[in-house]
């Protein structure tokens, strides 16, 4: 008699349907690990400068300067609180925005 027609194939709309939702994963993942890696970058500035300014501190090297890291220029100010010194570092971040942070040093006497 007659042979019934099997498909064992997918159907065109499965195959939509499949490449839809992959286009939706990618389409969300992608932006989510740019700015994953945008803001590790900028906390890896931030984590460099802060342990520079640290350093210098320490050093008792209070001599206000300008210095690039990592193609940032960072602008180094210290003052004399008394009985602190506080130093702080200027520069404006990868998203141009102006960051700062400062820390203080009491002397031994």
């Amino acid at each position: 008699m007659y042979a019934k027609n099997k498909q064992n194939g997918f159907i065109l709309s499965e195959l939509i349907v499949t490449f839809s939702i992959i286009m939706m994963i990618a389409f969300t993942i992608v932006p989510v690990f740019y700015q994953l890696s945008t803001e590790h970058s900028l906390l890896q500035n931030r984590v460099e400068i802060q342990s520079l300014l640290h350093d210098q501190l320490l050093n008792q090297s209070f001599q206000s300067s300008t210095t690039e890291i990592n193609h940032t220029f960072v602008e180094f100010i210290y003052t004399f609180e008394e009985p602190l010194w506080k130093g702080c570092a200027q520069w404006s971040n990868g998203k141009n925005n102006k960051e700062s942070v400062c820390l203080y040093y009491y002397p031994k006497e």
